[in-house]
């Protein structure tokens, strides 16, 4: 038997599939059951004659509201970070450079977009499977399948989460604050990412002079001075407030250089909640200059006056910078939010429902039967890509691929790639209480056409951006072991406990055009390949059980599949039940 199994394994030539491009669901469960093909089975024989046919129809339905992080293991991460890269960015990443300079917009620059969403799909698939039988004691069958998914998609955005964090009350706000001797003035804090963004003047001198004389650092807002030395005989308009948590500081704003705990801001910008700083004449800042994930934790607030021992209001400098900040706010700021800059580019990230047919699946197979206890099957077969109408976006000679716009939707199968390959199944059983079933199959998707969000050089953040067309294919393998329980009394009854492999390769990814205009409408922008290929590695363990009853030529049954653990994968978790006959 051995050698018979190595000639089969080194003769096959194994494809057929149940991924879509640019995959990241794992493959829908196996919904055929015991009867489906005459090599899963030992006893009931149904031919007419050397020929039978079999039917079988499924209904199944998956949940996944998390991912496994980009190393291998049970780590969990929100689903859009298999979508982009990231499950928490701001837009600016999505351009070259990971920055932005939208005018009237510096949302773009500031917000943290936090899509959380659901993955539910629910179907059935249905399909049918004619055998020939043949040789010496009729151990050789020739077969044939065909079968088909009808998909309804959802991707629903979590109702509880906020997509778009950081309105203008969480960068800039102010309140009454009582000072030493008890009065009541009028302070501010400003989120220095918003202020890096205000088109205010800030000083470009973030470093000391390295050449020449000695030139010390100034830091300046709207000509104001922030800078000082560690003496605090500088006259600064404002000092700063850190919240690692980018959130408004909960305490006094406003507060004298020489106050208690008031230390030197180091040159990496990265201050502890609630501590307070100072931008220090002797440090370099060039780090800060347009580093917003740093800047967005720092705080800048006015400086109290020292006439007395206790202040009794913010300094004169202090009051103009409040005052330059709120007219540049008032002015600069031509959007609310970064939404309205994704609606004028027609990208959103709204819930999307799709309902249509998936992959039609044909494959043949030739099976040999050793003795009554072992089945080797080597099957040879092939996908092809179905879209709807639900899923096409018109203008490519295809036309079935994907409106990229729709940021959260997923296609209802291959989207217009074919697949060819085939498959190894080991089954051996003594038609008793136990049985092991063991399949391997390798899958190659070919390259097609689909219009995609450009990856641009030096982004950090995927499948945001402008149109762009790629070829891409890949590959992926697919194995599982069943071990299954007869009930001792009767083989009617049946538990199949199993196990799932799957490992796709990372995609290959081909862009039509070398530069595209981006988002802003600046042109000459450079693709990525590098970082769309990015993550696209899947690695998906999973764990089931199965019970059927099987009475005679028909059988019924349900299971349960859940993931275990992964890379760049769902956790999702199947359930189905279905029947098939054979006739």
């Amino acid at each position: 038997m051995t050698n018979f199994i190595k000639k089969i394994l080194a003769l096959s030539l194994i494809l057929s599939g149940t991924a879509i491009a640019r995959e990241i669901r794992n493959p829908l469960p196996n919904t055929v059951g015991y009867l489906y093909n005459p090599c899963y089975r030992c006893d009931h024989d149904c031919r007419d004659g050397n020929w039978e046919l079999g039917l079988h129809g499924a209904g199944y339905t998956r949940f996944a509201d998390s991912a496994y992080d980009k190393k291998h293991g049970t780590d969990k991460v929100p689903l859009s970070q298999l979508y982009f890269g990231k499950y928490d960015f701001r837009l600016e990443e999505a351009f070259q450079g990971a920055t932005a300079s939208v005018e009237g917009n510096p949302w773009v620059n500031i917000s943290t977009v936090k899509p959380r969403f659901d993955y539910n799909e629910r179907g059935v698939r249905f399909g049918g499977n004619v055998a020939y039988s043949f040789g010496k004691d009729d151990s050789w069958t020739f077969g044939a399948s065909a079968g088909i998914p009808y998909r309804v998609i959802e991707v629903e955005r979590d109702a509880d989460a906020s997509f778009f964090t950081d309105g203008l009350g969480d960068v800039a706000t102010e309140k009454k604050q009582t000072m030493g001797d008890g009065s009541s003035v009028n302070v501010y804090a400003v989120r220095m990412d918003l202020v890096n963004q205000l088109g205010v003047p800030v000083s470009a001198a973030w470093a000391a002079a390295t050449t020449g004389p000695a030139v010390p650092a100034s830091v300046k807002v709207a000509d104001k001075n922030l800078s000082r030395d560690t003496s605090g005989t500088d006259d600064v308009a404002g000092h700063l407030i850190g919240r690692l948590d980018k959130s408004v500081p909960t305490g006094d704003f406003a507060f004298k250089y020489n106050d208690s705990g008031v230390g030197s801001l180091a040159a990496s910008g990265v201050l502890a909640t609630d501590a307070k700083a100072y931008f220090d004449d002797a440090n370099d800042y060039t780090a800060l200059d347009g580093n917003n994930s740093v800047l967005s934790k720092l705080w800048l607030v006015p400086t109290a006056d020292d006439i007395a021992a206790t202040s009794t209001d913010i300094t004169d400098n202090a009051k103009a910078l409040g005052g330059a900040l709120k007219n540049a706010i008032d002015t600069s700021l031509l959007a609310d939010s970064v939404v309205d800059f994704l609606d004028g580019k027609g990208l959103n990230f709204d819930s999307q429902r799709v309902m249509g047919f998936g992959n039609l699946d044909l494959a043949a197979y030739l099976a040999h039967r050793f003795g009554k206890k072992v089945w080797v099957a080597a099957e040879l077969g092939g996908k092809l890509g179905i879209a709807s109408e639900t899923s096409k976006v018109a203008g490519t000679a295809s036309n079935k691929i994907m409106d990229y716009r729709k940021l959260l939707a997923q296609p209802l199968g291959n989207n217009g790639h074919h697949e060819l390959g085939g498959k190894v199944t080991i089954n051996v059983s003594n038609c008793g209480k136990i049985a092991l079933r063991l399949d391997g199959a390798g899958y190659w998707a070919f390259s097609a056409k689909e219009k995609i969000g450009a990856t641009l050089k030096t982004s950090t953040i995927k499948n945001i951006g402008p149109e762009v067309v790629a070829d891409i294919d890949w590959g992926y393998f697919l194995g599982h072991a069943d071990l299954i329980f007869r009930h001792p009394k009767t083989k009617n009854m049946e538990l199949d406990l199993s196990y799932e492999l799957y490992y796709k390769g990372e995609d290959n990814v081909k862009f039509a055009d070398a530069t595209v205009t981006d988002l802003d409408d600046d042109t000459g922008k450079e693709v990525d390949k590098a970082l769309a290929q990015a993550d696209t590695k899947v690695i998906s363990h999973k764990v089931g059980a199965q019970f059927a009853y099987r009475p005679d030529c028909l059988s019924m049954y349900a299971g349960v599949r859940q993931s275990v653990a992964g890379k760049n994968s769902m956790r999702d978790n199947d359930f189905y039940f279905g029947f098939d006959g054979a006739f």
